[in-house]
């Protein structure tokens, strides 16, 4: 749905930005404009079409690891720049949240724990077999051989590989 998405008063889009993402920022700032002690994004449509900074910033992939341009990220707090980079660029809000998560909470909430293929296999049954499901670039070939080798299991290993679309 449009939820509370207007473009009442709003001015025109700058040509760099659709007019949805304009739409989306000029809510933030009127949302708050109604409150006297947290109006912190009074001023942001006019910031966004004063600099080019905020070009910059709206086409960088790297936008939630950046700095909002202008002064604007000493000034609002890190759900606020959340806020904003949900407006700007929906498709980056995971990585907008992972930084949210280690600035409140601590880097410890976003790092993945490291993988323990011999917990794993500790924990197993021989009648369950163990499956990975790998992301690109992961190979854990090195480590099965060795584990395999340790517990003398080595003429019984078996690799299968399902491939992209099998599994």
């Amino acid at each position: 749905g449009k939820g509370v998405v207007t473009d009442h008063g709003a001015a025109a889009a700058p040509p760099w930005m659709s007019p949805l993402t304009w739409k989306k920022l000029y809510t933030l700032e009127q949302l708050t404009l109604s409150e006297e002690e947290n109006c912190v994004f009074r001023g942001l449509g006019e910031a966004l079409t004063a600099s080019a900074d905020w070009r910059a910033f709206h086409d960088d992939d790297g936008m939630p690891e950046r700095d909002l341009p202008g002064g604007w990220d000493g000034r609002l707090n890190a759900f606020q720049r959340l806020l904003v980079v949900k407006s700007f660029r929906e498709n980056l809000l995971q990585l907008a949240v992972r930084r949210f998560v280690a600035e409140e909470l601590g880097r410890t909430y976003v790092l993945s724990p490291p993988f323990d293929l011999v917990g794993c296999f500790r924990d197993s049954q021989k009648t369950t077999p163990l499956i990975f499901v790998l992301s690109a670039g992961a190979d854990p070939t090195d480590a099965l051989l060795k584990l395999a080798k340790d517990n003398d299991y080595l003429d019984r290993l078996q690799f299968v590989s399902l491939g992209q679309g099998q599994g």
